[in-house]
């Protein structure tokens, strides 16, 4: 009888996905991406562009309702946003670490901005960002010269 059970019980978690290793396949999709930025950065900001602290909640509001797509293709390679935040390059998984590497940026191969720009080649390491059990967010730090964390969290998109 115990053995019949536990036949059951194992098909039956077997059945539901229970155990399944996530695979690089499953991310490979299009994402949405939002961001996260420390009010210590956002005050800088603000007060850069001569603003007080009584407009960081509108500030906040319109940096964190911004999205950015991602997709993951299938080759390994990705891109991430549009216009002159497009970027694009490879990536690695290793369940649950994603590591993004730019190649491209701007319009631009990265090697050409950093030597134009050295000050710039922090920018550009590799984003190491961790996928949740259900594959279905990706959340991690951006790099970000001015030493502030800022997070990201991207959502598979539906369908």
């Amino acid at each position: 009888m115990k053995a019949v059970l536990c036949s059951a019980l194992l098909a039956a978690l077997l059945a539901s996905g229970c155990g399944k290793t996530l695979a690089a396949s499953d991310l490979a999709g299009n994402w949405e991406g939002t961001v996260v930025v420390p009010d210590a950065e956002l005050l800088k900001q603000l007060k850069a562009m001569g603003k007080s602290d009584k407009d960081l909640p509108e500030f906040k509001k319109a940096i964190e309702s911004n999205k950015y797509p991602m997709e993951l293709h299938p080759d390994m390679t990705f891109t991430f946003g549009s216009g002159l935040a497009a970027a694009s390059g490879s990536w690695t998984f290793k369940n649950p670490t994603l590591t993004l590497t730019i190649d491209k940026a701007r319009g631009m191969k990265v090697e050409d901005i950093v030597k134009q720009a050295p000050q710039m080649k922090d920018e550009f390491k590799p984003m190491v960002m961790t996928a949740s059990a259900d594959g279905g967010k990706i959340t991690g730090s951006l790099p970000n010269p001015g030493g502030q964390s800022v997070s990201v969290t991207f959502v598979k998109a539906k369908g």
